[in-house]
């Protein structure tokens, strides 16, 4: 959850037709104000000034900074309603407005909220200003702190006689702040024991959490070796892979700092999602009936969501990077597992056949067997 200062800086809009002629209308944005008993849900009203026409629809595409996304209804449309107040434009009788609004998100383009505000039965708004809808939004943990903007283009204002649209020749841009603290939800659940993270601030690794990054692969005559390291603590846009034995969730809060920002974090063989990516090479993990394992997308498109991560192998086209892990700590002889080619597990011991999916150390080093 972020927090987002309650204020929008707004830019009057003057609407020009097609053939150039100039009217006074203007669009306006309220104040973003908190929803009363919503702690991350946010609103801010659309409204048109000084209509010197009457108009049937309005229709508007606004560009939402990644990490702003729409809170949904209950059939998971963005929350887009009229306004149905008496300062509305749109004529409301028993409770039933004249016209309705739909919308979509990240449909005609990424982060677009898409607005259609119209009448079925082709009936004009009323001709004084007002208000036309009220968009609801949230804020995810992963949006990048300080000044953001929501621009507004393809505009169109219908009238009713022979269904012609009015342009605006300027947009408004829309601007707001987030604040620098985020609250990030982090899971391992105890049935897969597995995990990935990537969080935009630093925190120790939790209680009964281990953290591992991964730099390189290897392989021997055995086979082929992810290389794990055990991290020490959490960096900020640091992609991870995580195991918890018994599973773990909890809320990690922490500092974000605007200027480390990135959208997909880089470490090693590993990528973070800071903001959803679309993604067809790579491995992925899951539990598909038989374990949890980086499965090769195999061209396929997948979608990261954020805070989640991907391992990409250049060159490698094994079907996954199996998971396995048989002890719940990790206790192993350094000096007899030191410049030497020998395969140890994790408790010391020399191993001749070492088995797909657990954690080996060669040459100090820990790696999981591939295959």
């Amino acid at each position: 959850m972020r927090k987002l200062l309650l204020l929008f800086f707004l830019n009057a809009l003057a609407v020009f037709a097609y053939a150039g002629e100039a009217t006074q209308e203007y669009f306006t944005i309220s104040n973003m104000t908190v929803v009363p008993g919503s702690n991350d849900v946010y609103s801010f009203t659309v409204s048109l000034n000084n209509v010197c026409r009457r108009y049937t629809a309005v229709n508007m595409d606004m560009h939402f900074p990644a990490g702003l996304v729409p809170d949904t209804k209950s059939n998971g449309s963005p929350k887009v309603v009229v306004d149905k107040t008496d300062a509305s434009m749109v004529t409301v009788e028993d409770d039933e407005a004249t016209h309705s609004v739909s919308a979509t998100f990240d449909v005609v383009g990424t982060g677009i909220l898409r607005v259609v505000l119209m009448s079925t039965a082709n009936e004009e708004l009323k001709d004084t200003d007002g208000k036309l809808f009220t968009v609801y939004v949230k804020a995810t943990p992963f949006i990048q702190p300080g000044e953001a903007h929501i621009s507004v283009d393809e505009i169109a204002l219908i009238i009713k006689e022979g269904g012609v649209a009015y342009e605006p020749e300027n947009q408004p841009n829309f601007t707001f702040t987030v604040e620098n603290e985020s609250t990030v939800p982090v899971t391992v659940s105890s049935d897969n024991q597995w995990s990935t993270c990537v969080l935009p601030f630093d925190c120790a690794i939790p209680e009964g959490v281990e953290a591992y990054s991964s730099s390189a692969t290897t392989s021997d005559s055995n086979g082929d070796y992810l290389v794990l390291t055990k991290a020490e603590s959490i960096q900020a846009y640091t992609p991870y892979i995580l195991y918890a034995p018994v599973g773990y969730t909890h809320q990690q809060v922490g500092e974000v700092n605007p200027a480390a920002y990135v959208e997909v974090a880089v470490a090693g063989v590993l990528r973070g999602a800071i903001v959803p990516q679309q993604i067809t090479e790579g491995y992925v993990l899951q539990n598909q009936g038989d374990g949890v394992k980086f499965f090769n997308i195999n061209g396929e498109s997948f979608t990261i969501p954020e805070g989640r991560c991907w391992v990409v192998v250049p060159s490698a086209s094994r079907p996954a990077f199996a998971l396995d892990r048989s002890t719940t700590g990790i206790s192993v002889k350094q000096n007899d597992m030191t410049k030497s080619n020998d395969i140890f597990d994790l408790q010391g011991r020399r191993v001749s056949s070492p088995e797909a999916g657990r954690i080996y150390v060669i040459d100090g080093r820990k790696v999981l067997k591939l295959k």
